[in-house]
Formats: C-alpha cells, sequence, structure tokens
C-alpha cells in the first residue's frame, strides 16, 4: 500500500535547503512518510527534527497532490513551507547531504511541487 508523504520547504537566511539522496544522486527538497495515526503537520514536524535536527516553529500548507500506485491505491503528498529554529545538521549522514540552493526561483517550485514523484 502507498503511504502519503510530506515535503517541506525550509527557507533561511542563506537560502533554501535541500537534500543530495546519495543513493538515487537527485536533489530534493527534505521529504518523509506520514505515520499511521499521524497527521501530516505532525510527520513535518518530526521528519525535519529526525532527518536535520530542527524545529518547525509554523508552516503554511503550500500545496497538495494525490496520485495512484501501480496497485491503484489513492495517497497523498503535503507539502509545506516551514519556519524553523535551530541549526541545519545531517541527521542522516549515511542517506544523504544537505545541500543549501541559493539560486531557488519561487515562480519554479510552484511547477516543482506540483509534478513531484514520491520519495
Amino acid at each position: 500500500m502507498a503511504t502519503d508523504y510530506i515535503s517541506a520547504i525550509l527557507e533561511s537566511s542563506t537560502g533554501i535547503a535541500l537534500l543530495y539522496h546519495k543513493k538515487r544522486g537527485t536533489v530534493t527538497l527534505p521529504t518523509g512518510k506520514v505515520d499511521a495515526g499521524e497527521t501530516p503537520e505532525q510527520a513535518c514536524r518530526r521528519e525535519m527534527l529526525e532527518e536535520l535536527g530542527v524545529k518547525v516553529t509554523h508552516m503554511t500548507l503550500a500545496h497538495t497532490t494525490q496520485h495512484k500506485s501501480p496497485k491503484g491505491n489513492t495517497y497523498y503528498g503535503w507539502h509545506f513551507i516551514c519556519n524553523f529554529e535551530g541549526h541545519l545538521v545531517n541527521c542522516e549522514k549515511q542517506k544523504h547531504e544537505i545541500v543549501i540552493e541559493k539560486q531557488m526561483k519561487w515562480a519554479d517550485a510552484w511547477d516543482v511541487l506540483a509534478k513531484r514523484e514520491p520519495a
């Protein structure tokens, strides 16, 4: 069964936090799965703490996406813009590296969210 997921745009004074996934060789927004019994907002807070060591202080739902798995199950992507406290720390070094993108174009970001494939 496919699982709902979240992604987060974490903006700081130095840029937008992106993750380079070593195994896949791709650069993405920070993402994570929504666990059973968890709201997308709770998942976003948990995932940002687990993956990047930051506490989300405020979030705005920017976009939702609906997907169909190959088996026909429906699942959703919840995409947030987040403010946070703390310094970004790579808490999952075996999985990814943190990249700060200073040249992100907001118009392109919305297009990316609408077309993004789940992690």
